[in-house]
């Protein structure tokens, strides 16, 4: 799933927030979801994908399914959506709230949700699980993951006993990314100061003029003074190599590995769920 990183890759990353396309760790989660579903589900019809952001993993649930229905609050993300994905014709977006919503039952072969249940209080999520569970045929299933070492989220067990109320629990995959992130959030923050410095450079005359200062001492005029060899060669590389980083299943698997082997319980990070409707 590694992408090819050419300057409309790069353009695209840098408006889009977190990186969220590029970065291993959401390519590592998608790709262990699938595995879940392609393992458990093995003909699909209807899929319902809630909360589907920039629409990567509902296009990824597309090439499995006979159909994909990818909903979202956000109306911004689902015109984008609709527009990146126009040419995928088993996959339609559209702009609702889930809990709001009025959906068909006994219908869909699988309903996904991937971070997304701790967005919802205690009742709600009640209320979440009991409608996926109405939309889905008999046997169908439901896949999510969620955050499992945030104060004030799930722990494994909580998370699989809520789901356990309304379904029965078929496989779990946790994620041990917590010592990963430590290094993903400074690359994800140095390509935005990067992307800021961008279009300071745009006003560089300006700033420079008017002696404003963006940054200490010497390095406003260091950073901020005409330079070709900046523009075209220095910036582009540094973005360049931050989202290589991002990319890099090589260091998040050294990684993640050490992490589970080491220091288990405080690398866990995410818990990947597929379960099965009760038969009533």
């Amino acid at each position: 799933m590694t992408q090819q990183i050419d300057d409309a890759t790069i353009e695209r990353l840098a408006n889009e927030p977190w990186y969220v396309s590029a970065r291993a760790s959401q390519i590592d989660r998608f790709r262990h979801s699938l595995k879940l579903v392609n393992k458990h589900i093995p003909q699909i019809q209807l899929v319902y994908d809630i909360g589907c952001a920039n629409g990567q993993f509902s296009q990824m649930l597309s090439r499995l399914a006979d159909r994909v229905v990818a909903l979202d609050i956000n109306p911004e993300r689902i015109e984008q959506n609709q527009c990146k994905y126009e040419l995928v014709e088993n996959l339609t977006f559209s702009v609702g709230n889930f809990l709001e919503m009025e959906l068909p039952v006994g219908c869909a072969d699988l309903v996904s949700a991937l971070e997304v249940l701790y967005y919802f209080n205690e009742e709600q999520q009640r209320q979440f699980l009991a409608k996926a569970a109405a939309m889905l045929r008999r046997n169908g299933c439901i896949l999510i993951s969620a955050n499992v070492f945030f104060a004030g989220h799930f722990d494994t067990q909580s998370l699989q006993g809520l789901v356990g109320e309304y379904f029965d629990v078929v496989e779990t995959r946790t994620i041990y990314r917590n010592l990963y992130y430590k290094i993903e959030l400074p690359i994800i923050r140095w390509l935005d100061s990067i992307n800021y410095l961008t279009k300071l450079r745009i006003f560089t005359p300006n700033i420079l003029l008017l002696k404003r200062k963006f940054y200490p001492g010497f390095w406003n005029t260091l950073l901020l003074r005409p330079s070709q060899l900046m523009d075209r060669f220095l910036i582009p590389l540094a973005r360049w190599m931050g989202i290589r980083l991002l990319q890099s299943m090589l260091l998040y698997r050294i990684v993640t590995s050490f992490s589970k082997i080491f220091f288990p319980d405080e690398s866990r990070s995410q818990l990947i769920i597929l379960a099965r409707k009760k038969n009533q």
